[in-house]
Protein backbone atom coordinates (compact mmCIF):
# COMPACT_ATOMS: atom_id res chain seq x y z
CA UNK A 1 0.00 0.00 0.00
CA UNK A 2 1.69 3.48 -0.87
CA UNK A 3 0.95 6.02 1.36
CA UNK A 4 -1.37 8.47 0.63
CA UNK A 5 0.76 11.80 1.91
CA UNK A 6 2.91 11.03 -0.51
CA UNK A 7 3.91 14.53 -2.60
CA UNK A 8 5.12 14.54 -6.27
CA UNK A 9 7.71 16.96 -7.30
CA UNK A 10 7.67 19.07 -10.62
CA UNK A 11 10.54 20.70 -12.12
CA UNK A 12 10.05 23.47 -14.48
CA UNK A 13 13.04 25.23 -16.14
CA UNK A 14 15.44 23.29 -13.37
CA UNK A 15 13.74 24.20 -10.94
CA UNK A 16 11.30 22.26 -8.43
CA UNK A 17 7.96 23.07 -7.61
CA UNK A 18 5.48 21.84 -5.57
CA UNK A 19 2.37 19.95 -6.78
CA UNK A 20 -0.44 19.89 -5.16
CA UNK A 21 -3.48 17.01 -5.83
CA UNK A 22 -7.54 18.30 -5.76
CA UNK A 23 -5.90 22.18 -7.06
CA UNK A 24 -9.58 24.11 -7.48
CA UNK A 25 -10.71 24.20 -11.21
CA UNK A 26 -11.76 27.44 -12.66
CA UNK A 27 -14.51 27.43 -15.52
CA UNK A 28 -13.24 29.78 -18.00
CA UNK A 29 -16.28 29.88 -20.44
CA UNK A 30 -18.71 30.37 -18.18
CA UNK A 31 -16.89 33.63 -16.58
CA UNK A 32 -16.15 34.86 -20.09
CA UNK A 33 -20.11 34.74 -20.81
CA UNK A 34 -21.01 36.00 -17.38
CA UNK A 35 -18.67 39.13 -18.12
CA UNK A 36 -19.73 39.77 -21.59
CA UNK A 37 -23.74 39.58 -20.05
CA UNK A 38 -22.51 41.92 -17.59
CA UNK A 39 -21.06 44.53 -20.27
CA UNK A 40 -24.37 44.23 -22.53
CA UNK A 41 -26.07 45.25 -19.59
CA UNK A 42 -24.49 48.09 -18.48
CA UNK A 43 -24.18 49.71 -22.41
CA UNK A 44 -28.26 49.02 -22.38
CA UNK A 45 -28.16 50.98 -19.12
CA UNK A 46 -25.90 53.69 -20.45
CA UNK A 47 -27.81 54.07 -23.85
CA UNK A 48 -31.19 54.32 -21.93
CA UNK A 49 -29.44 57.70 -19.78
CA UNK A 50 -28.52 58.71 -23.19
CA UNK A 51 -31.29 58.64 -24.78
CA UNK A 52 -33.08 60.33 -21.58
CA UNK A 53 -30.83 62.96 -21.48
CA UNK A 54 -30.69 63.45 -25.39
CA UNK A 55 -34.39 63.33 -25.61
CA UNK A 56 -36.60 66.75 -25.07
CA UNK A 57 -39.88 67.20 -24.31
CA UNK A 58 -42.33 69.09 -27.42
CA UNK A 59 -42.72 72.77 -26.61
CA UNK A 60 -46.01 74.08 -24.85
CA UNK A 61 -48.39 75.83 -26.77
CA UNK A 62 -50.65 78.63 -25.19
CA UNK A 63 -53.93 78.31 -26.01
CA UNK A 64 -55.97 81.22 -28.22
CA UNK A 65 -58.96 81.94 -26.47
CA UNK A 66 -61.22 83.72 -28.59
CA UNK A 67 -63.86 86.21 -27.34
CA UNK A 68 -67.62 85.01 -28.88
CA UNK A 69 -70.20 88.07 -29.08
CA UNK A 70 -70.53 90.74 -31.25
CA UNK A 71 -66.73 92.22 -32.03
CA UNK A 72 -66.20 95.33 -33.20
CA UNK A 73 -63.58 96.25 -35.02
CA UNK A 74 -62.06 99.26 -35.21
CA UNK A 75 -61.85 100.22 -39.59
CA UNK A 76 -58.74 102.38 -39.73
CA UNK A 77 -59.26 104.83 -42.73
CA UNK A 78 -56.43 104.71 -45.55
CA UNK A 79 -57.12 108.09 -46.45
CA UNK A 80 -53.40 110.42 -46.19
CA UNK A 81 -53.54 113.19 -43.82
CA UNK A 82 -53.97 116.24 -45.92
CA UNK A 83 -50.81 118.23 -44.26
CA UNK A 84 -48.70 114.99 -44.52
CA UNK A 85 -49.53 114.91 -48.12
CA UNK A 86 -48.76 118.85 -48.58
CA UNK A 87 -45.23 118.61 -46.96
CA UNK A 88 -44.70 115.49 -49.67
CA UNK A 89 -46.63 117.58 -52.77
CA UNK A 90 -45.50 121.28 -52.36
CA UNK A 91 -41.21 120.43 -53.36
CA UNK A 92 -42.92 118.23 -56.28
CA UNK A 93 -44.81 121.18 -57.64
CA UNK A 94 -42.44 123.92 -56.93
CA UNK A 95 -39.64 122.08 -58.81
CA UNK A 96 -41.80 121.19 -61.53
CA UNK A 97 -43.20 124.89 -62.13
CA UNK A 98 -39.23 126.19 -61.53
CA UNK A 99 -38.38 124.08 -63.96
CA UNK A 100 -41.02 125.24 -66.67
CA UNK A 101 -40.25 128.61 -66.04
CA UNK A 102 -35.99 127.68 -66.29
CA UNK A 103 -36.70 125.24 -69.74
CA UNK A 104 -38.90 128.40 -71.41
CA UNK A 105 -36.03 130.63 -70.48
CA UNK A 106 -33.30 128.91 -71.72
CA UNK A 107 -35.08 127.97 -75.20
CA UNK A 108 -35.89 132.24 -75.59
CA UNK A 109 -31.93 132.57 -75.09
CA UNK A 110 -30.96 129.79 -77.33
CA UNK A 111 -33.23 131.07 -80.27
CA UNK A 112 -32.12 134.93 -79.58
CA UNK A 113 -28.14 133.68 -79.92
CA UNK A 114 -29.08 131.28 -83.14
CA UNK A 115 -30.93 134.55 -84.50
CA UNK A 116 -28.11 137.12 -83.62
CA UNK A 117 -25.22 135.59 -86.15
CA UNK A 118 -25.91 138.78 -87.79
CA UNK A 119 -24.32 141.35 -84.97
CA UNK A 120 -28.12 142.58 -83.58
CA UNK A 121 -28.34 143.35 -80.29
CA UNK A 122 -30.15 140.96 -78.51
CA UNK A 123 -33.34 142.96 -77.66
CA UNK A 124 -33.95 144.06 -81.28
CA UNK A 125 -33.27 140.05 -82.57
CA UNK A 126 -35.71 139.30 -80.30
CA UNK A 127 -38.21 141.71 -81.60
CA UNK A 128 -37.29 141.55 -85.50
CA UNK A 129 -38.45 137.73 -84.62
CA UNK A 130 -41.56 138.49 -83.10
CA UNK A 131 -42.32 140.62 -85.87
CA UNK A 132 -41.01 138.31 -88.72
CA UNK A 133 -42.50 137.91 -92.40
CA UNK A 134 -41.72 136.59 -96.21
CA UNK A 135 -40.42 138.04 -99.00
CA UNK A 136 -41.28 136.41 -102.35
CA UNK A 137 -38.58 137.42 -104.64
CA UNK A 138 -40.41 136.51 -108.03
CA UNK A 139 -38.14 135.52 -110.81
CA UNK A 140 -36.22 137.60 -112.59
CA UNK A 141 -34.25 137.06 -115.74
CA UNK A 142 -31.22 139.66 -116.50
CA UNK A 143 -29.04 140.30 -119.80
CA UNK A 144 -25.11 139.95 -118.46
CA UNK A 145 -21.72 139.74 -120.18
CA UNK A 146 -20.11 136.66 -118.83
CA UNK A 147 -16.33 136.62 -118.59
CA UNK A 148 -15.47 133.19 -117.92
CA UNK A 149 -16.79 130.01 -115.96
CA UNK A 150 -14.99 127.73 -113.06
CA UNK A 151 -15.12 124.86 -111.33
CA UNK A 152 -13.41 125.78 -108.55
CA UNK A 153 -13.77 129.48 -106.52
CA UNK A 154 -10.52 129.98 -106.25
CA UNK A 155 -9.95 130.25 -110.09
CA UNK A 156 -13.19 132.67 -110.44
CA UNK A 157 -12.03 134.84 -107.58
CA UNK A 158 -8.81 135.32 -109.51
CA UNK A 159 -9.85 136.32 -112.21
CA UNK A 160 -12.53 139.01 -110.59
CA UNK A 161 -9.15 140.31 -108.82
CA UNK A 162 -7.33 140.43 -112.32
CA UNK A 163 -10.52 142.40 -113.96
CA UNK A 164 -11.11 144.58 -111.05
CA UNK A 165 -6.96 145.80 -110.84
CA UNK A 166 -7.87 146.24 -115.16
CA UNK A 167 -10.73 148.76 -114.32
CA UNK A 168 -13.41 146.22 -115.42
CA UNK A 169 -16.41 145.27 -113.86
CA UNK A 170 -16.32 142.22 -112.41
CA UNK A 171 -18.36 139.96 -109.77
CA UNK A 172 -18.62 135.88 -109.04
CA UNK A 173 -21.95 134.27 -108.14
CA UNK A 174 -21.84 130.02 -108.10
CA UNK A 175 -24.67 128.48 -110.35
CA UNK A 176 -25.36 124.97 -111.46
CA UNK A 177 -22.18 124.07 -109.10
CA UNK A 178 -19.86 126.68 -111.42
CA UNK A 179 -19.05 129.32 -110.41
CA UNK A 180 -19.49 132.54 -113.05
CA UNK A 181 -17.49 135.83 -113.60
CA UNK A 182 -19.78 138.58 -114.55
CA UNK A 183 -18.24 141.76 -116.31
CA UNK A 184 -21.65 143.68 -117.14
CA UNK A 185 -25.50 143.64 -116.58
CA UNK A 186 -28.09 145.47 -118.36
CA UNK A 187 -32.27 145.26 -119.04
CA UNK A 188 -31.75 144.05 -122.70
CA UNK A 189 -29.59 142.26 -125.01
CA UNK A 190 -29.10 145.94 -127.03
CA UNK A 191 -28.55 147.50 -123.92
CA UNK A 192 -24.85 145.99 -123.51
CA UNK A 193 -23.68 146.55 -126.93
CA UNK A 194 -21.00 149.85 -126.53
CA UNK A 195 -19.78 147.31 -123.08
CA UNK A 196 -19.36 144.45 -125.47
CA UNK A 197 -17.43 146.45 -128.03
CA UNK A 198 -15.36 147.84 -125.14
CA UNK A 199 -14.09 144.83 -124.13
CA UNK A 200 -13.46 143.67 -127.42
CA UNK A 201 -11.03 145.93 -127.69
CA UNK A 202 -9.43 145.36 -124.76
CA UNK A 203 -9.14 141.62 -126.28
CA UNK A 204 -11.25 140.30 -123.25
CA UNK A 205 -13.15 137.24 -124.31
CA UNK A 206 -16.69 137.67 -123.46
CA UNK A 207 -20.51 136.48 -124.39
CA UNK A 208 -23.82 137.97 -123.57
CA UNK A 209 -26.52 135.36 -122.14
CA UNK A 210 -29.38 135.61 -120.02
CA UNK A 211 -28.94 134.82 -116.87
CA UNK A 212 -32.18 134.07 -114.41
CA UNK A 213 -32.42 134.75 -110.83
CA UNK A 214 -35.04 131.56 -109.40
CA UNK A 215 -37.89 133.03 -107.53
CA UNK A 216 -37.55 131.93 -103.72
CA UNK A 217 -39.24 133.09 -100.74
CA UNK A 218 -37.03 134.81 -98.12
CA UNK A 219 -37.36 134.93 -94.19
CA UNK A 220 -37.49 138.79 -93.38
CA UNK A 221 -38.78 141.64 -90.84
CA UNK A 222 -42.23 143.20 -92.02
CA UNK A 223 -40.09 146.64 -92.68
CA UNK A 224 -37.72 144.67 -94.69
CA UNK A 225 -40.17 143.14 -96.53
CA UNK A 226 -41.35 146.73 -97.78
CA UNK A 227 -38.18 147.52 -98.51
CA UNK A 228 -37.22 144.90 -100.58
CA UNK A 229 -40.35 145.32 -102.78
CA UNK A 230 -39.61 148.91 -103.14
CA UNK A 231 -35.97 148.35 -104.08
CA UNK A 232 -35.80 146.14 -106.33
CA UNK A 233 -38.46 148.00 -108.22
CA UNK A 234 -35.87 151.02 -108.52
CA UNK A 235 -33.08 148.31 -109.28
CA UNK A 236 -35.27 147.66 -112.71
CA UNK A 237 -35.87 150.88 -113.58
CA UNK A 238 -32.13 151.73 -113.50
CA UNK A 239 -31.26 149.17 -115.77
CA UNK A 240 -33.99 150.56 -117.74
CA UNK A 241 -32.16 153.59 -117.80
CA UNK A 242 -28.39 152.39 -118.53
CA UNK A 243 -27.82 152.98 -121.93
CA UNK A 244 -24.19 153.78 -122.84
CA UNK A 245 -24.70 154.81 -125.96
CA UNK A 246 -26.64 158.20 -124.26
CA UNK A 247 -28.99 159.39 -122.74
CA UNK A 248 -32.57 161.60 -123.32
CA UNK A 249 -33.41 164.11 -121.64
CA UNK A 250 -36.36 162.77 -119.96
CA UNK A 251 -33.87 160.25 -117.97
CA UNK A 252 -33.01 163.39 -115.58
CA UNK A 253 -36.61 163.89 -114.16
CA UNK A 254 -36.92 160.14 -113.91
CA UNK A 255 -33.47 160.09 -111.93
CA UNK A 256 -35.15 162.82 -109.59
CA UNK A 257 -37.94 160.43 -108.85
CA UNK A 258 -36.14 157.59 -108.29
CA UNK A 259 -34.64 159.34 -105.54
CA UNK A 260 -37.04 160.91 -103.80
CA UNK A 261 -38.36 157.36 -103.69
CA UNK A 262 -35.48 156.37 -102.49
CA UNK A 263 -35.38 158.55 -99.30
CA UNK A 264 -38.79 156.61 -98.29
CA UNK A 265 -36.88 153.26 -97.70
CA UNK A 266 -32.97 154.72 -97.11
CA UNK A 267 -34.72 155.04 -93.19
CA UNK A 268 -35.84 151.84 -93.38
CA UNK A 269 -34.20 149.44 -89.94
CA UNK A 270 -32.80 146.09 -91.37
CA UNK A 271 -31.59 143.50 -89.41
CA UNK A 272 -30.09 141.28 -91.99
CA UNK A 273 -26.60 141.99 -93.19
CA UNK A 274 -27.57 141.36 -96.76
CA UNK A 275 -30.57 143.29 -96.87
CA UNK A 276 -28.17 145.97 -95.52
CA UNK A 277 -25.66 146.08 -98.15
CA UNK A 278 -28.20 146.01 -100.54
CA UNK A 279 -29.57 149.41 -99.00
CA UNK A 280 -26.03 150.58 -99.15
CA UNK A 281 -25.93 149.21 -102.33
CA UNK A 282 -28.89 151.02 -104.28
CA UNK A 283 -28.19 154.21 -102.45
CA UNK A 284 -24.26 153.98 -103.83
CA UNK A 285 -25.98 152.85 -107.57
CA UNK A 286 -28.22 155.94 -107.31
CA UNK A 287 -25.24 158.34 -106.88
CA UNK A 288 -23.66 156.78 -109.73
CA UNK A 289 -26.30 156.87 -111.98
CA UNK A 290 -26.62 160.63 -111.64
CA UNK A 291 -23.05 161.33 -112.20
CA UNK A 292 -23.08 159.31 -115.68
CA UNK A 293 -26.59 160.40 -117.23
CA UNK A 294 -24.73 164.03 -116.36
CA UNK A 295 -21.51 163.16 -117.51
CA UNK A 296 -21.88 160.32 -119.78
CA UNK A 297 -18.01 159.25 -119.60
CA UNK A 298 -17.04 155.98 -119.95
CA UNK A 299 -14.87 155.75 -116.33
CA UNK A 300 -18.79 156.90 -114.79
CA UNK A 301 -20.36 154.52 -116.71
CA UNK A 302 -18.12 151.11 -115.73
CA UNK A 303 -18.71 152.23 -112.11
CA UNK A 304 -22.57 152.29 -112.89
CA UNK A 305 -21.97 149.15 -113.83
CA UNK A 306 -19.96 147.60 -110.77
CA UNK A 307 -22.52 148.90 -108.47
CA UNK A 308 -25.04 147.28 -110.83
CA UNK A 309 -22.99 143.96 -110.51
CA UNK A 310 -23.27 144.42 -106.94
CA UNK A 311 -26.56 144.94 -106.43
CA UNK A 312 -27.61 141.78 -108.73
CA UNK A 313 -25.09 139.37 -106.70
CA UNK A 314 -26.64 140.54 -103.43
CA UNK A 315 -30.23 139.76 -104.54
CA UNK A 316 -28.72 136.77 -105.89
CA UNK A 317 -27.44 135.83 -102.49
CA UNK A 318 -31.00 136.34 -100.63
Amino acid sequence: MQSKNKKMTIKINGKDKSYKENLPVHNWQSTQQQTAAAEETDELTDSKEFSSKTKKSPPAYNKIHYIKGNNNRIRRSFTPNNKGWLKVLMPIITAVVVGLFLGILLLKVVENEGGNTDGVPLKDATLSQASSDTYNLNEQTFQVIQGGAFTTEDQANQMVSSNVQKGYPSIMIEQDNKYLVLVGIGEKANSLIDLDKYYEEKNVETFKKALTINGKAVSVTQEEVGFLGEANTIFNEILALVKSEGNSSSDTTIVSSLKERLKTIESTTVTSPIIANLQKELGDTMVALEAFISSNKQSDYLLLQQHLLNFYKLLNEL
